[in-house]
């Protein structure tokens, strides 16, 4: 907090599991929305005049009484709709697949509802930006990340024909597991031939699961 120079941090208790989730697919909220629910009667202590929303899932705050004075700003990092159905195909089995789908159109219309409500919306993606700015276009910035040009200039400048590579993300999700496999099979003899010098780790949760 001093180190960051910030004036209050706020921590949520979120609890997450099986049971819950098959609760969840009773509702008309996404089910990672759910878990950030407790957003919505969350109590901050001091007013605040401008919100960003970093990510869909945290869109319970809108509807929080103490924030009700309050500009909320999005930070729209993908089409969330777009990217749920893409990860369809990596879903085993019939019901998970269905599960998923179901998820997709309640993310579309949830998302939509919390782009209609916010003051502006801030995009990383030109393409997306493109995309909605036809129905959001009064509200709608393109703004990607910001670059530091020291850190890329020293990053192209490197001694190092190849380095270290990290991969890191959970190793139960299907479409994490897809991207590594292709990873693994396509890219890394490429570069284990090429240098002595390269490595590549993986860091990543199995959640129990035994990985091959």
């Amino acid at each position: 907090k001093k180190e960051l120079n910030l004036a209050n941090i706020y921590y949520l208790p979120i609890k997450k599991n099986k049971f819950l989730s098959l609760i969840y697919l009773f509702r008309l909220k996404p089910n990672y929305c759910m878990l950030y629910r407790g957003l919505k009667a969350f109590s901050f202590t001091k007013k605040y005049d401008y919100v960003l929303i970093h990510g869909f899932h945290a869109d319970s705050i809108i509807s929080n009484p103490h924030l009700s004075e309050a500009k909320f700003i999005y930070r729209m990092h993908n089409y969330e709709f777009y990217y749920s159905r893409k990860k369809i195909k990596f879903e085993v089995g019939l019901l998970n697949k269905a599960v998923r789908l179901l998820d997709a159109y309640k993310i579309k219309f949830r998302e939509l509802k919390l782009l209609r409500f916010v003051h502006s919306i801030l995009f990383i993606s030109y393409k997306e930006y493109l995309f909605f700015n036809a129905g959001f276009g009064s509200k709608s910035y393109f703004l990607p990340t910001y670059q530091n040009d020291v850190s890329i200039s020293s990053f192209d400048s490197s001694k190092h024909k190849f380095g270290q590579i990290l991969f890191v993300g959970n190793l139960f999700t299907g479409y994490n597991l897809h991207g590594l496999y292709w990873y693994l099979e396509n890219v890394h003899p490429i570069l284990k031939e090429a240098s002595k010098e390269y490595i590549f780790c993986i860091v990543g949760n199995s959640a129990g699961f035994e990985i091959n």
